[in-house]
């Protein structure tokens, strides 16, 4: 079946064609109908050739079936033109739909480019009198005085493009947020004022930690400064403005007329040695962060913009947003030609054998996704996956066609199937005690010599930044269970392994899957052997402990 469909808007009139077969779905947007047609480059587009793309379909088809991934998405964006793809299924089950370039995938953290651009928007306002104060380097504090820090001195200094490119010196502390299933769920508004309650690992601007609760606080000062809800500033400033008609912030906010084209997340289990769907739960408490929903067309639309520096962003906004602030992460040892990567505002910049790549990732609830773009070859790739596995079938294809858009040679290319089946084993390995408690055997005459009766360690427990958690007896298992199912980041401990003194091994296992790691945990007692507090080693790298404090009766 052959569609033509023509829209207009306000920047550009834009002509779609969509080519569809029972087996794939292949589709071509042209965005700008007044520049010319791509040369048929089979280096810029693998569809160009070898019939219409097969062998590399193939390739990519073999990729699913190596990783386990259900399926993919894929838009290449040549100049003013998208060509996207579809493979395997939306979802686990063997009478799942097809992906085509129509399936809504949740974008995840690639959402955080929209963040740092609607900042971008306010901070290049300069007729709004309100806004004459939004500036990068604005300490967020002064912004909205609710979003305060443990340090005050971070809070009088925390600007707003430090927080936007993870360089405030604060750890992730996802297990501190809330769920829309929890009792007291978060919502933007208490991330916010939580914040004051978390702990800093590092200075200010020394260290890049990636924090998704940052960008939820930039979402909420969006909306305050803007004096409009986040959703609704997204789609009326970009998505209204460059034809992005089929995104949406929140599973929920997705009409049900698109309930068809909704891929689901899917995770592999290694224990049960099955591919498992993964339940999508809004998460409001994490706007800003990611739940951005949408497919490769509108979100290739995004690229194109980038590479144009459309409106509505200038393009000193542009140049601000891809500026490096911070150094994120050096080469893969062995990958030629990479020089290290920088993070930017929502972005992360690096070059490639001489050329500039901009680029976000994403992965959550079982999406992994890629976005990014080369500015000298006017090219891009997006790349959406419905697997928490999909981050080595996407990188590996990224790689390819980015390999051979430069002519890479074969033999300087780097072997990313190797690499991943590689890390995907270190990744399996479940820590032990022995690894976790290299110190054991110079505790073995440490007090208590018994172990301790589990059933004394039980109750409920505080801490200011990450709320009440339980710790409970499961006697038929003879473990302590806290169940945290309905966080955000859901998780649920299991502590039964004692290393000595007061110290266990506690077991962090994800309630879908049921996959676990491994970290130390310990208990404060007093003179009786009551537990006093409770400290869990989240962040082993600062050896810095989240307390709880034991709540009395």
């Amino acid at each position: 079946m052959i569609l033509y469909i023509l829209s207009d808007q306000a920047t550009t009139t834009k002509t779609k064609v969509s080519i569809m077969s029972s087996t794939s779905c292949h589709s071509t947007i042209v965005l700008d109908p007044n520049a010319p047609s791509p040369a048929g480059d089979a280096s810029r587009n693998p569809f160009a050739s070898n019939n219409h793309g097969e062998s590399f379909n193939k390739k990519v088809e073999e990729a699913l079936r190596h990783w386990r991934v259900p399926g993919l998405a894929l838009a290449i964006v040549d100049h003013h033109t998208v060509i996207s793809h579809g493979y395997g299924s939306s979802r686990v089950g063997s009478d799942a739909p097809d992906v085509t370039p129509a399936t809504i995938f949740d974008i995840a953290s690639m959402s955080k480019s929209f963040t740092a651009s609607s900042m971008a928007l306010l901070v290049q306002d300069e007729e709004d009198e309100t806004l004459k104060e939004v500036k990068w380097e604005t300490p967020v504090s002064r912004l909205d005085p609710d979003l305060r820090f443990k340090d005050e001195e971070k809070t009088r200094s925390i600007s707003v493009e430090d927080i936007l490119s993870h360089r405030t010196g604060l750890q992730g502390h996802e297990e501190s947020v809330r769920g829309v299933n929890h009792p007291h769920a978060d919502t933007l508004a208490s991330v916010v004022r939580n914040m004051r309650n978390l702990p800093f690992a590092y200075p200010l601007r020394t260290k890049y930690e990636y924090n998704n609760l940052l960008y939820s606080c930039a979402a909420h000062l969006v909306e305050r400064l803007s004096g409009s809800s986040f959703p609704s500033y997204l789609e009326t400033n970009f998505w209204d403005k460059l034809n992005m008609s089929r995104t949406w912030l929140g599973p929920d906010n997705v009409p049900s007329s698109e309930a068809q084209h909704m891929a689901l997340g899917s995770i592999y289990s290694t224990k049960k040695k099955i591919m498992l769907q993964l339940p999508h739960i809004p998460e409001p408490e994490g706007f800003g962060a990611g739940s951005i929903q949408s497919n490769v067309e509108d979100v290739a639309r995004w690229i194109h913009a980038q590479i144009y520096r459309l409106p509505p962003l200038s393009s000193q906004s542009y140049d601000d947003l891809r500026a490096p602030r911070i150094l994120q992460d050096v080469p893969i040892e062995g990958q030629r030609g990479m020089s290290p990567s920088f993070y930017c505002l929502g972005w992360e910049v690096s070059w490639y054998h001489g050329y500039e790549i901009v680029r976000h990732d994403g992965s959550w609830a079982g999406f992994v996704s890629i976005m990014l773009y080369l500015p000298e070859k006017e090219w891009g790739v997006v790349l959406l996956g419905n697997s928490e596995d999909a981050s080595p079938v996407e990188t590996e294809i990224l790689f390819h066609l980015i390999d051979t858009l430069l002519q890479v040679p074969d033999e300087k290319r780097f072997d990313w199937r190797a690499h991943y089946d590689k890390k995907m084993q270190e990744w399996a390995h479940v820590k032990t005690k022995d690894e976790l408690f290299p110190e054991l055997d110079e505790h073995k005459d440490d007090e208590p010599h018994e172990d301790p009766a589990l059933q004394t360690l039980t109750g409920k427990y505080t801490n200011k930044g990450y709320h009440e958690i339980e710790l409970a007896f499961n006697a038929g298992k003879k473990q302590l269970q806290v169940d945290c199912s309905d966080r955000s980041y859901s998780f649920i401990w299991v502590i039964k392994e004692r290393a000595y003194g007061y110290w266990y091994v506690c077991e962090n296992i994800d309630p879908a899957s049921e996959e676990k790691r491994t970290f130390k945990c310990t208990f404060e007692v007093d003179g009786g052997g009551q537990a006093k507090k409770f400290g869990v080693d989240l962040y082993a790298e600062t050896g810095d402990l989240i307390w709880f404090d034991k709540v009395e009766a």
